[in-house]
């Protein structure tokens, strides 16, 4: 079955917020928070999405992947992996990264876009 969550509309005003989180631990390791779709067979698996809403007069929202520092240990990994195949003739999924266009048309100042940043 489904399970949906979601905040208020609003006409005037913020819409609230949702967050999933998992407790602090003081002694031992805190808890993961999960996104998983279920495997399928004779079928696509479902999407996991990530989506902020369009912004008419104001900026978008950001989307952050943010991992904990280390103390006293190694600071966590961002891990970004592609599908893989092992059909014959098929390719394996792609790693796309794309800067934000600047769509402004205006002739003063048309508008940059944004930039991908590397660094190690």
């Amino acid at each position: 079955g489904d399970v949906l969550m979601n905040t208020g509309a609003s006409v005037l005003g913020s819409t609230g917020k949702m967050a999933v989180t998992t407790g602090v631990a003081t002694q031992g390791n805190s808890g993961g928070a999960y996104m998983t779709t279920g495997d399928s067979f004779y079928g696509l698996t479902g999407n996991v999405e990530l989506t902020t809403g369009a912004a008419t007069s104001g900026d978008a929202g950001d989307i952050r992947l943010t991992v904990g520092a280390g103390d006293t240990n190694n600071g966590g990994d961002v891990i970004t992996t592609a599908g893989s195949t092992m059909a014959a003739g098929m390719v394996g999924g792609n790693v796309v990264l794309t800067a934000g266009a600047g769509m402004s048309t205006d002739a003063a100042d048309g508008g940059d876009g944004g930039d991908v940043v590397v660094t190690a």
